[in-house]
């Protein structure tokens, strides 16, 4: 009897051990039932047109005269934000397949959610995938391709960089003026104006110190410093609000005041009456913009209130 029993238990131990490999063997083939897609490579350099459809609207991206534009209006856009998207295309690479079943709103992929992204080469479509959510690992990014059901799992988190509203795609830097290449400022407003003129320095004695920069009115009068200071940070890096969608800079008329900065190339911004009484924003122009452009209400009254502004009657 002892000898039966011992043998019934090898002979449920064995039984237990081929279970257990079928168990393993049909687990590993199971993972081997699937090959994640092959995605050709696409040089970033090649790519001349990127367009970003979302329910709310398509973006598209142009590659023109050695920059990035965004069509149809022409306004330049955010390089460093292109050249995120770039990298996206061009380093795109599956690591899991996440999903066969044909439900896609876990994974931000269902028609609302999704964000489509087709990248040309000379016309050509070299890309073309579907955006989801990020995964929970951060790490990762849920994607589509065109005429395969399955989701997959991309290496990195690059969702935020597509869904952006269309102003944030724009570069909106609309002037930059480098204050040591400026020698006179002049401030119009109406049929006034105000003039400062930066003073010439003395020659700096052999192991002194050069004198501070001082401004002078036409009169000889010495500008304050601060206001000069509080001017230079405002339009040394002026960024607008966003460019204004439907207007030509020939509609601008009768502006509020000018502004011309005089160097080795002359720099105006001209500001205009705000639509409303209420609005947030001023019309304005710069000659180093194409397009006119919505400054925030902030910012265009510190250049209105400003000492020299202000006391330009118009």
């Amino acid at each position: 009897m002892g000898r039966r029993r011992v043998k019934a238990e090898w002979v449920v131990l064995a039984g237990i051990v081929a279970v257990l490999g079928l168990y393993l063997a049909f687990r590993t083939s199971g993972r081997l039932t699937y090959r994640l897609p092959e995605v050709a490579k696409v040089a970033r350099e090649t790519v001349t047109d990127i367009e970003v459809v979302k329910a709310t609207g398509t973006v598209r991206l142009a590659r023109q005269g050695g920059g990035w534009r965004l069509l149809p209006a022409g306004y330049p856009a955010d390089e460093g934000k292109v050249g995120a998207v770039l990298d996206a295309v061009s380093q795109l690479a599956f690591s899991d397949l996440v999903s066969e079943s044909r439900t896609y709103s876990p994974y931000g992929l269902d028609q609302p959610g999704r964000i489509t992204v087709r990248a040309r080469a000379g016309g050509k479509v070299v890309r073309t995938f579907e955006i989801g959510n990020a995964a929970p690992t951060y790490r990762h990014t849920y994607v589509m391709l065109p005429g395969d059901d399955r989701v997959y799992q991309a290496a990195g988190s690059f969702r935020a960089d597509f869904d952006l509203p269309p102003e944030q795609w724009q570069d909106r830097q609309v002037m930059k003026v480098a204050r040591t290449d400026i020698s006179e400022v002049e401030i119009v407003r109406g049929t006034a104006r105000v003039l400062w003129r930066k003073v010439a320095a003395p020659p700096v004695a052999q192991g002194g110190a050069p004198a501070a920069e001082s401004w002078q009115l036409a009169d000889g009068k010495a500008v304050n410093a601060a206001e000069v200071d509080a001017l230079w940070n405002t339009v040394a890096d002026l960024f607008c609000v966003r460019y204004w969608d439907g207007h030509r800079r020939e509609e601008l008329r009768s502006p509020l005041a000018t502004f011309t900065f005089r160097g080795t190339t002359p720099v105006t911004l001209t500001l205009f009456t705000r639509a409303t009484a209420d609005a947030t924003e001023y019309p304005a122009l710069s000659s180093q913009s194409a397009f006119p452009f919505l400054l925030g209400k902030e910012t265009a009254e510190k250049l209105l209130q400003g000492e020299a502004a202000s006391a330009v009657k118009p």
